[in-house]
C-alpha cells in the first residue's frame, strides 16, 4: 500500500473513533439529562411539602430515584471513557 492509501486510511479511521465518541457523548449528556430533569420539580414538590406539614417520604424517594439514575449513568460513562482512553497512573 503506497504512503497516501495508508494515510488515508489512518485518517478515516480517526474520524470514525471521533463520529463513536461523539455519538457516546451525545447519549451520555440525553442520559444526564433524563435523571436531572425531574430533580427541580421534586424539589419544588418537597418544599411546598415541608410548608403544608406533609408526608415527605413519596418525594425523598423519587429524588433518591434520580440520584441513583445520574449516579449510575456517570458510572456507565467513566467505564466507556476508560475503555477509549484507559487512565493513566497520574491520574489516581
Amino acid at each position: 500500500m503506497d504512503e497516501p492509501a495508508g494515510e488515508q486510511l489512518r485518517e478515516l479511521g480517526r474520524r470514525d473513533a471521533e463520529h463513536a465518541l461523539g455519538l457516546a457523548v451525545r447519549a451520555l449528556v440525553h442520559e444526564l439529562r433524563n435523571a436531572i430533569n425531574p430533580m427541580p420539580m421534586q424539589l419544588a414538590v418537597l418544599r411546598k411539602a415541608v410548608t403544608r406539614g406533609r408526608d415527605l417520604q413519596e418525594v425523598l424517594d423519587g429524588l433518591d430515584q434520580s440520584i441513583l439514575r445520574a449516579r449510575e449513568t456517570l458510572h456507565t460513562a467513566s467505564r466507556l471513557a476508560d475503555e477509549f482512553a484507559p487512565p493513566d497512573a497520574d491520574d489516581s
